[in-house]
């Protein structure tokens, strides 16, 4: 027998790429003050075609369960985005994140 298409809807239909990467995501725990891996895959900034608005979506590979999922705000008092440690190649930020289905302030790396 042979396997039926059926059509995958991701959310991102009314969405343009703006600019993606490969990459690994650290979520920092607060409770115990230490960077815990959120997931491993491709990032992507996706740009809403009627609203202009802009939000950052990552899952996870092979599963593609949403590991990251917010806004971009581009008022530099609330969005800030800053080199961790030093590195070149990392960043850190604060959001509201969205990924396990609740509002929750999260910060990245």
């Amino acid at each position: 027998s042979s396997l039926q298409e059926v059509e995958v809807v991701t959310g991102e239909e009314n969405e343009t790429l703006v600019w993606k990467e490969r990459c690994k995501l650290y979520r920092f725990a607060t409770e115990t003050k230490e960077w815990k891996e959120r997931g491993t895959g491709e990032v992507k900034f996706l740009q809403h075609k009627d609203l202009g608005l802009i939000r950052v979506i990552m899952r996870q590979d092979k599963t593609y369960k949403v590991v990251c999922n917010h806004l971009v705000n581009p008022d530099p008092k609330v969005a800030t985005l800053t080199l961790l440690m030093g590195n070149d190649r990392s960043r850190v930020w604060s959001c509201i994140d969205y990924s396990d289905g609740e509002e929750a302030v999260t910060t990245f790396a």
